[in-house]
């Protein structure tokens, strides 16, 4: 992949995190997106950056930013105000269904 050998050339760490398709991922996903999330947040609690994208950087990150919001502590209505702070439209167009996806497995590893 392109984008990660630059992201490590310029020394910073590359995590990628596929997700397929914008819906939310099957359960059959969970453990590896769960252990994924648990890094990522884990990361943040160690005082590092983290940039969430996807090819539109709407749906998917949507989805997975208001996911990490939620393994870092946050209480879902938190999590959906910071999301929206972010991006109002990546907040709106992630929708009901992937928020529930991140309280979902949210509920899985940390609940």
């Amino acid at each position: 992949m392109q984008l990660g050998s630059a992201v490590k050339a310029v020394g910073m760490q590359w995590i990628w995190i596929p997700l397929p398709s914008a819906g939310p991922p099957p359960p059959t996903s969970d453990y590896r997106l769960g252990a994924a999330l648990m890094q990522v947040s884990s990361l943040l609690r160690d005082g590092c950056h983290v940039l969430v994208h996807c090819s539109a950087g709407i749906h998917r990150t949507g989805m997975f930013a208001y996911a990490l919001l939620r393994f870092t502590g946050m209480t879902s209505e938190d999590a959906a105000l910071s999301l929206e702070r972010l991006n109002a439209v990546m907040a709106t167009e992630a929708g009901d269904h992937r928020l529930a996806w991140g309280d979902r497995i949210y509920a899985t590893w940390r609940g």
